[in-house]
Order: structure tokens, then sequence, then C-alpha cells
């Protein structure tokens, strides 16, 4: 695979989610791209300049059908290091940055069923990024808490809606902690899990949207202080605000 970002614009092959991020203690632009391409390596692109200059990239093998990729300073040292969500492989790989925007090799830790979109957040608010991520064929989320130097325990696994695709994290109840929403896909819903306070969860509460949501983002829409919830409908070409 060609790993230009002149290529990654490209979506004819298979979906990709691409973020940038600066990596490196410059002013550098990362791009960082998770192909979801069956048995190939997630390419992660370092491009000094702009989206559609071609410069040459490293590859660093993570596991199967990698389908999202969020970043974080998992171990405390002041520079960003990468997680990826292996669809496939029903786990996730964390390579921590050396500290000039190269990385060390994964190191994997078990997920759910399907893992199909992560987020980072300090979960049970020890200051440090725990893992969180949306488990699609199992129907459930999975809580990763950082052990403090950017190793992870043991998933604790919280039920969610059906075919839960995408997962952000957010103070939904303003209580000071973050807790979890999820878009559902095959059950046309949301799902929101609040946080105990201590990095576990309670039941979900289930909320209606379109037909097929892909997406979900919280931020306050109404300018009331809370958060609210987009989703996005692939199935009926909308999106749903609550």
């Amino acid at each position: 695979m060609n790993t230009t970002p002149s290529k990654l614009r490209k979506s004819g092959e298979k979906e990709m989610f691409i973020r940038s991020a600066r990596c490196q203690h410059d002013a550098l632009l990362t791009l960082l791209a998770a192909a979801a391409v069956p048995l190939l390596s997630a390419p992660l692109v370092h491009a000094q300049g702009c989206i559609g200059v071609s410069f040459p990239g490293q590859s660093y093998p993570v596991g199967d059908t990698p389908r999202s990729i969020a970043w974080g300073d998992l171990d405390g040292d002041g520079d960003l290091d990468l997680v990826t969500a292996s669809a496939f492989g029903d786990d996730l790989s964390v390579l921590m940055n050396n500290g000039d925007g190269t990385f060390a090799a994964e190191t994997r830790y078990a997920a759910g069923f399907r893992p199909m979109s992560l987020a980072l957040g300090d979960l049970d608010g020890d200051g440090d990024l725990d893992l969180a991520v949306a488990n699609y064929s199992s129907d459930s989320t999975g809580v990763l808490l950082n052990n403090g130097d950017g190793t992870f325990g043991a998933p604790g696994s919280y039920a969610a809606g059906d075919g839960p695709i995408s997962i952000t994290l957010g103070d939904l109840d303003g209580d000071g902690d973050l807790d979890m929403a999820t878009a559902n896909e095959l059950g046309n819903d949301a799902s929101v899990l609040l946080n105990n306070g201590d990095g576990t969860f309670a039941a979900p509460g289930s909320y209606a949207a379109g037909s097929f949501p892909q997406r979900v983002a919280l931020g306050d829409l109404d300018g009331d202080g809370d958060l609210d919830m987009a989703v996005a409908n692939i199935g009926s070409d909308n999106t749903s605000v609550l």
C-alpha cells in the first residue's frame, strides 16, 4: 500500500479514519491513518507539510483490520502515543512514542468481539488516560484502565445497544467524571453509560436515533451548559440531535 498523504485522500479501497497531531516536539504535521484493509498493517504517515504533498512514510504492524485510531500521552512522558482497535483481531494495539515521532513495537490488549471504535480519557480520575472501546459483535463497551505507566489492566465489559459502532466520552451528568455514549448501528439508537466515579459504569440508557447510526458526538448544542448528543445516521441520511 502506498503510504503518502495523496493516497490517503482516496476512498475507493476501504474505509479509513484519518487524524492529525503533533507527535514530535516541533511544528510538523503528523498524519495517522487506520486503514480497514484485512491482513495489512496500519500505516502511520509523517507529512512535513500539508495534505496533498507526498512524503515517505513509516509503517508499524498492528492487529488484524484496524478500524479506529486515537492518540494521547499514555505513559506520562510528555509525548503522544498511539492506540488502534483491530476489528478482526478482537484486540487493541498500543504503540509507545520513542520521543522523536517513531514508535516502539505494539503491545496488544484483549477487547471484545469486533472492536470498531475507541476513545481515550481519564475514566477513573487518577490522572492518566484509560481506553474505552465499542465492541460491535458483542454489543458491549470495554474499559481498560491505565496502570499509570502506559500498560493496561484486563478489560471491564459493559452492555451497550445492538451493534455499537462508535464511542465517545464526556461528562453527561455534570458530576465531574467521563461518561460513555455509543451509536448502535443495528439498534437504530444511542446508548449512554454513566460513570460511577471509579471507572466502572451503570447500565445503559437507550435513546432513539435514525436508521443505521454510524457516529456519535457530544457538545453543548443549546448553550445551557450541558452536553448534548448528535448522531449521524447513514440509513436515513440525517442526523439526530438529542
